[in-house]
């Protein structure tokens, strides 16, 4: 038996040049890349030139041109501050554009993936992606890539100016630079690696206590505290090793690169002393405070590029979701030619294979009926008969295998997404409710009235089931302060507003009392007349009157009729399920009747 969950993944070895293209676009153009870059190096130049000029103007000494070297000191000093600026508040612009731009691709992305990507991926999985990998590209990662890039043009500056001022002290650098280089590849995958699993090792941990949460009510009733206290205790612990790995690696190749740096210090100064008759003391005091500069500047770069290198693994962590297969697209060229028959339209299936995943069995074997505009079907079968995988299959939730389901003249393979969800409404036996006001939730398009919104809510009985309704109340996360009934019906005013041609109930009147269900059942005679209306029945009495019957069995289709006829076969799947609940209902044949003539041909 195959596993529901997937397994986390991870990339091998170092860091792509297409990861950090990837990062590049989504700060912008390259044109504005490219003016970041020169922005921040025309800033490392301005940081020099008041060096540089303070080391000619002490050789100028004797003449005293003191207005002059000033004026001049001040014009570097002044475009330094301008440029700093400038580059300062420009990578801040681009890393926030960065971290926006990321944060609603992936959840572009995330919400047109598949529902198989939503079974088959833990949900702190999901929350580490808007989590620790957000607040890396948020902060750290920008100031990363902003620090590697001032560090290396600073590194190929304070060369220039050694190369000028002491070209000697160059063959030391030159000599050592392998060795920065060794030290630095020898930890670099060691780094990458443990981030990565640094990264990873937080899933558990989020989705640990996402479940506590969930359920705590559960866990304190049965006890369970400690035991998921020492799950979410072992997941901190394997992060933080991870954590800790990480720093320990980052922690040796700084101390390799400190020695190094001053054994490099040590022979420049050497080379100096020992060039003292060849060399201008204000040229060679400049070129020992660049070497030392220097000496920190690759110490620090090796350590900065480490970094940046292993937090881009957020990157790629970002373009797996980017990269996950997508539902069918959401709209098409033909969508806006679209004229679905009102009030009601045909749903018919055309021999309907549908397999929730490619190796698993058929949950619909062949399917094939067809009804018509304006007809009440109620659904019914055991556990498993493909009752709700029907419903799943018209909203295109998952792509059937083979066959064709058409919704008035058109097939639902032919049509958008977003079309096709707009034609059919759905309430399933979970209510669905948002944070917000009682209005936006019934109204999120705000394309009604007041009126018209207390109407709907009055004849589905939320008025009076919650004396204190109005439209301005807020509603809590996922509905809290509402009852899982009330909710119910506040879904059911949603669909009455909107009353789309085509109506799927998956068990809706499951959470509601018997007096508000019957309130319901009117309802759906007298303001659906018209909609075509599918019913997945909890209550058979809830489909008593429905035109026809579609019993499942197995993913087949067994019966298919009315239910006067369907009572009359007593072996029958509908008249068993009747029987079981106690159910009597007559068997004349007016709803014959009544049932041939809606019904259409496949």
């Amino acid at each position: 038996m195959s596993r529901m969950t997937t397994d986390e993944t991870k990339r091998e070895g170092a860091v792509s040049f297409e990861t950090l293209r990837l990062y590049c676009r989504f700060v912008g153009s390259n044109a504005f890349v490219a003016f970041l870059v020169f922005m921040i190096w025309f800033f490392s130049i301005g940081e020099y030139g008041p060096d540089i000029w303070l080391s000619v103007w002490q050789e100028d000494m004797l003449n005293m041109h003191m207005n002059f070297y000033m004026s001049i000191w001040a014009a570097i000093m002044s475009f330094g501050l301008i440029v700093m600026a400038l580059s300062r508040v420009g990578c801040a612009v681009a890393s926030s554009r960065a971290a926006t731009t990321v944060h609603g691709a992936v959840l572009r992305s995330l919400v047109q993936c598949p529902m198989s990507f939503f079974e088959s991926t833990p949900s702190g999985r999901i929350l580490n992606r808007f989590g620790e990998d957000q607040f890396v590209m948020d902060m750290p990662l920008g100031m990363l890539l902003e620090a590697v890039i001032i560090i290396v043009l600073k590194t190929v500056n304070s060369l220039v100016v050694i190369l000028v001022s002491v070209p000697w002290v160059t063959i030391a650098v030159v000599v050592c630079l392998p060795i920065f280089w060794k030290i630095w590849s020898y930890q670099r995958p060691t780094i990458i690696e443990a981030t990565r699993f640094h990264l990873m090792s937080k899933s558990p941990m989020f989705s640990a206590f996402e479940e506590t949460l969930s359920g705590l009510s559960t866990l304190q009733a049965f006890g369970m505290e400690d035991r998921f206290a020492a799950k979410f205790g072992g997941a901190v612990d394997k992060t933080q090793s991870w954590l800790w790995t990480k720093m320990v690696a980052q922690t040796w190749s700084e101390q390799g690169l400190m020695l190094l740096v001053s054994i490099l210090v040590a022979t420049a100064a050497s080379c100096i002393v020992l060039m003292r008759d060849t060399v201008l003391p204000s040229v060679a005091a400049l070129g020992l405070i660049y070497v030392i500069i220097l000496a920190e500047f690759l110490r620090f770069i090796f350590g900065m590029c480490a970094q940046a290198e292993s937090s881009l693994a957020v990157v790629e962590r970002a373009q797996e979701i980017l990269n996950t297969p997508h539902e069918a697209a959401r709209a098409l060229p033909a969508d806006g030619a679209v004229q679905m028959p009102k009030p009601g339209a045909a749903v018919v299936f055309k021999d309907v294979v549908f397999r929730y995943r490619p190796h698993l069995d058929p949950a619909l074997n062949g399917v094939s009926f067809a009804i018509a505009p304006g007809e009440h079907v109620g659904i019914v079968g055991r556990s498993g008969s493909g009752k709700s995988t029907l419903l799943t299959a018209l909203l295109r939730l998952v792509e059937i295998s083979s066959g064709e389901i058409l919704i008035g003249p058109y097939k639902a393979e032919d049509l958008g997404l977003r079309l096709l969800r707009q034609i059919v409404t759905i309430i399933p036996q979970d209510p669905v409710m948002f944070s917000g006001s009682v209005r936006w939730n019934l109204d999120p398009a705000s394309s009604f009235n007041d009126e018209a919104i207390r109407l709907a809510s009055s004849r589905c009985g939320i008025v009076d089931m919650r004396p204190t309704f109005s439209l301005e109340e807020e509603v809590k996360e996922n509905g809290s302060n509402f009852s899982v009934g009330e909710r119910q019906l506040m879904c059911f005013a949603r669909a009455l507003l909107r009353c789309n041609p085509v109506m799927l109930f998956d068990e809706a009147t499951a959470s509601i009392d018997v007096e508000n269900d019957a309130r319901l059942q009117r309802v759906l005679r007298e303001d659906f007349k018209g909609c075509t209306i599918l019913t997945v029945a909890h209550r058979l009495g809830t489909i008593a009157d429905s035109d026809r019957i579609l019993a499942l069995s197995k993913g087949h289709v067994a019966e298919f009729d009315t239910p006067s006829a369907l009572m009359r076969r007593k072996q029958g799947i509908f008249a068993g399920l009747a029987r079981e609940a106690g159910l009597v209902l007559p068997t004349n044949e007016t709803g014959d009747k009544a049932g041939k003539e809606n019904a259409i041909s496949v």
